[in-house]
């Protein structure tokens, strides 16, 4: 006859075991299922490379049933559905991942770019936002922020939203990197953002540093003439102020008489403050470039620019 003692811990030695067979039976099928979601994972990114959207699609589908906790490939589905063009389910795929961690920066950035498709571009700017202050992994944080400040800045180009791109243009003036590329690409925003003064010091600097480089050297000339053109910056006296408005006026009439436009438009005397100067020649350039725009040429360049940045 067995010790009541002994009995119990041959009891407890026998339930151990089973917990221990239990935990390694459920670690080696975790391990499983993890090794066959990050299988079927990899395949989806395959898939995606050959251009194979809905298959890629399914692939990511079975991984996420394999490994529902990992949301990477929740986040891969959406960006596999947006580029399958199922914009409304990469819509609601994402914002359930953003459900558990709203700040994620990938999965805001991913939203973002579905929002863009859909053409809610307010939406999308905010999503752009939140992937710039969102999380990222540590290493690639500021590189990854850059970038996504970048890929809006061309979204306001685009949409030709030029106080809303100045606006994400000067972080980016402190954050971006000093490699000639980049600073390339941040004087040419500067520029259609309508601040040639901050274009020009970029285009200076990178000169010194790059002197044989055209396309900087181009960059620097074209900002020196629409300084030199530009009546509305800040150190000019009201005088020197009027005078370039008149400048710019007798221009784009001259320009605006080769279109033979409506003779009363034409007849019009230049108004009394340089505001005034600058509007009616939009008025005019609007003309020469509904009338005949084979006739603008690249060394109008500069003054298309103050124009546009006088409308502001």
């Amino acid at each position: 006859m067995i010790h009541p003692i002994r009995a119990i811990l041959l009891a407890v030695l026998a339930g151990m075991a089973f917990i221990t067979i239990d935990t390694v039976l459920a670690n080696t099928e975790r391990r499983e299922t993890a090794l066959e979601a990050a299988r079927l994972g990899n395949e989806g990114q395959r898939l995606m490379s050959e251009g194979k959207f809905d298959d890629a699609i399914e692939s990511f589908r079975a991984a996420i049933a394999n490994q529902r906790e990992n949301p990477e490939y929740t986040l891969e589905l959406g960006r596999a559905l947006r580029t399958a063009g199922h914009l409304n389910e990469a819509e609601s795929t994402l914002e359930d991942l953003l459900r558990t961690n709203a700040m994620d920066g990938a999965a805001n950035l991913a939203l973002a770019r579905v929002f863009v498709k859909q053409g809610q571009f307010e939406s999308a700017a905010f999503y752009y936002h939140r992937a710039i202050y969102g999380q990222w992994n540590a290493s690639g944080a500021a590189q990854h922020r850059m970038q996504v400040r970048f890929e809006l800045a061309d979204l306001l180009v685009k949409r030709n939203q030029k106080q809303e791109l100045l606006a994400e243009l000067l972080p980016l003036q402190t954050e971006a990197p000093a490699d000639l590329a980049t600073q390339q690409k941040l004087a040419d925003l500067f520029l259609t953002a309508g601040s040639p003064v901050r274009a020009e010091e970029i285009y200076r600097a990178q000169v010194r540093l790059h002197p044989a480089d055209a396309a900087l050297r181009q960059g620097l000339n074209l900002t020196d003439q629409i300084l030199r053109l530009d009546p509305m910056r800040p150190e000019l006296s009201e005088q020197e102020r009027y005078q370039r408005s008149i400048h710019i006026l007798q221009m784009v009439t001259d320009r605006a008489s080769a279109c033979q436009p409506p003779s009363d438009l034409l007849q019009e005397l230049p108004a009394h403050t340089p505001e005034e100067n600058l509007a009616q020649a939009r008025q005019f350039w609007h003309v020469v470039k509904q009338n005949c725009p084979s006739t603008i040429s690249e060394s109008d360049k500069p003054l298309e620019l103050v124009l546009a940045a006088s409308s502001q």
